[in-house]
């Protein structure tokens, strides 16, 4: 009777943990839930490789819609892969539009300076190779 017990309390209490959920309005410090996602790959990436459930059970990451700007390199491993049968997914949630930029987002203020053309001051030791105002490349 008590294995039948035991046996039933894990069933009852077993979670989507191979699930984690991501969005910019999320936290690292929440638990990657649908209703507590992250605010970063980064962190869902880690919380994926502790939880134990790679190459067990098929794993997913739902990236919720918006720009995701990368601090850092997010590097990936054969560790992230998963198994041919418990693979590793890393996909937008539904048919949610997500952008996963390099780039920096810059909060500047514009002034006019004449004929149309605007200017802003950087901050200090900002290297530009591309600029982006709306979505639309100014080359």
């Amino acid at each position: 009777m008590k294995k039948l017990l035991l046996c039933f309390s894990l069933l009852c209490t077993q979670t989507y943990a191979a699930d984690f959920y991501v969005s910019t309005k999320g936290s690292d410090t929440h638990i990657g839930s649908q209703a507590k996602p992250f605010k970063t790959l980064a962190q869902a990436q880690k919380a994926l490789r502790k939880s134990q459930n790679i190459g067990r059970e098929t794993c997913n990451i739902y990236i919720r819609e918006g720009i995701y700007y990368l601090d850092n390199t997010l590097i990936f491993t054969p560790q992230d892969s998963g198994t041919k049968h418990a693979p590793v997914n890393y996909l937008a949630y539904k048919d949610e539009q997500v952008v996963l930029s390099g780039g920096s987002k810059l909060k500047l203020t514009w002034t006019a300076y004449k004929d149309g053309i605007f200017q802003s001051k950087t901050p200090e030791g900002l290297k530009i190779d591309q600029l982006f105002i709306n979505g639309k490349s100014q080359r």
